[in-house]
């Protein structure tokens, strides 16, 4: 369970468990349109989270990880608005909404915990609507490189130096641009010595740097990005 749980409240949420479930790397938990039954806990692996835009192309929404509460995008109308699929081989506790809703109105604390974790949620996902707003491709990268770093210090693992299961391409989607302008990315920040990319494995070398990177007005950095024609709006 996420680390909002204490170990007695993790004990209570998890005797809602009915069972896990293995997913495959690249098959789907869920489709969109599918009914809602389950919430599921991400027990391991990474999923990636898939909507479709107003053409009809997938574009990645959000990437899953361990101790993540997924499925709560059907709460309101009873049907899933995405798809999650597999970055590798995962495995997801299944827990029936209808249990989560008795034991949170016998359970102040698990409601309480409950709701910290849909607001979790909802704060990763408005993290990426402001992402997508920032201007440049250099500061969505870096901002990007700064969150999943924040996202694995929360599972006990190093902010600095961790490793993508996700492609460049789902980086791509995710960000808004082109493959292509994510491995110019790559090129760039390790040119610059504020990361080590190698692969799928991240090295946060320089985080003051990245950080600059959000806030700065340099013409250089701007300059930067306007030399990368992938982007899409």
């Amino acid at each position: 369970m996420s680390n909002l749980f204490s170990a007695q409240e993790s004990l209570q949420f998890e005797q809602l468990v009915v069972g896990r479930r293995r997913v495959a790397r690249h098959a789907s938990l869920y489709h969109e349109h599918d009914r809602f039954e389950m919430l599921y806990a991400v027990r391991y692996g990474q999923f990636k989270l898939l909507s479709r835009d107003a053409n009809g192309s997938q574009r990645v929404a959000q990437f899953c990880m361990p101790g993540d509460l997924v499925g709560l995008d059907a709460i309101a109308t009873g049907r899933h608005n995405f798809r999650l699929m597999a970055l590798e081989n995962s495995e997801v506790c299944e827990i029936p909404f209808a249990g989560v809703t008795k034991m949170m109105a016998s359970e102040p604390a698990i409601q309480r915990r409950f709701l910290q974790s849909m607001s979790l949620a909802l704060n990763d996902q408005y993290g990426r609507s402001s992402l997508l707003s920032l201007a440049s491709l250099d500061e969505r990268f870096a901002s990007f490189l700064l969150q999943m770093g924040e996202r694995y210090s929360r599972l006990g693992y190093s902010e600095k130096s961790f490793r993508l299961s996700m492609t460049r391409g789902d980086i791509g989607s995710y960000l808004g641009t082109t493959v292509e302008s994510v491995s110019r990315l790559v090129s760039r920040f390790n040119a610059q010595g504020a990361v080590s990319i190698t692969g799928r494995t991240v090295d946060l070398i320089d985080r003051d740097h990245l950080l600059s990177i959000l806030s700065s007005e340099d013409p250089p950095f701007q300059a930067a990005s306007n030399n990368l024609s992938g982007s899409r709006h």
